[in-house]
């Protein structure tokens, strides 16, 4: 299977300036990679060494101090839609069923049919492991299921490379195995369109 480079991180370095002391703080400096098409990298590191801001710079979140990001050839500038992120708190809205938390990002970027929109989050729903809580809040659901609808929610889209920000570090250590697995199982039977995953963690556990 032919590989191409998808994202291309040249680089890049990050600063912040501290608010009190108004210095200039370093928190990444030079960072380089590549991700081909058809990997699955994975980024680790301690607490406070920068791999979320890292992941943010390559979502278009924040913009890099120096260096450059490049995805599928173009300078990442602003978040992409062809790229999603899972983060590390669950980050649903607690107002919205299952099914509506993961309808948002359908919502916002496809100008499809109401039909369309249905059956994709019914296959998704199924495919993540929520059969039967489409219907349910936040509040009805477990850290694990939580979760899995962050990952619905990413997945809706469609994306190309698919970012996740540390997605098991608020789970224990047996459900975030098991998700984890389920992840590589989707990702090894193709079962998405996307190209590549980058998984930023404090250890590993998939």
């Amino acid at each position: 299977m032919k590989k191409a480079v998808l994202l291309d991180v040249d680089h890049v370095s990050k600063s912040f300036i501290l608010s009190k002391q108004r210095q200039s703080e370093l928190i990444l400096e030079a960072v380089s990679l590549q991700v081909q098409t058809h990997q699955f990298i994975s980024i680790i590191g301690s607490s406070g060494v920068g791999k979320s801001t890292l992941l943010r710079m390559i979502a278009g979140i924040i913009r890099p101090s120096y260096g450059a990001i490049t995805f599928d050839g173009n300078l990442v500038t602003a978040p992409n839609r062809r790229m999603s992120m899972v983060f590390q708190n669950f980050a649903l809205f607690p107002w919205l069923t299952v099914r509506q938390n993961i309808m948002f990002g359908l919502e916002s970027q496809l100008n499809s049919d109401c039909q369309y929109v249905d059956n994709q989050i019914d296959n998704l729903i199924n495919l993540i492991g929520l059969k039967g809580l489409k219907n349910a809040y936040p509040y009805e659901l477990s850290g694990g299921m939580k979760q899995r609808v962050g990952f619905a929610r990413a997945l809706a889209v469609e994306p190309e490379l698919l970012l996740l920000d540390e997605p098991f570090s608020a789970l224990d250590v047996l459900t975030g195995q098991r998700l984890g697995q389920d992840l590589i199982t989707l990702w090894e039977r193709r079962k998405f369109k996307m190209q590549a995953i980058v998984l930023i963690t404090g250890r590993l556990q998939i």
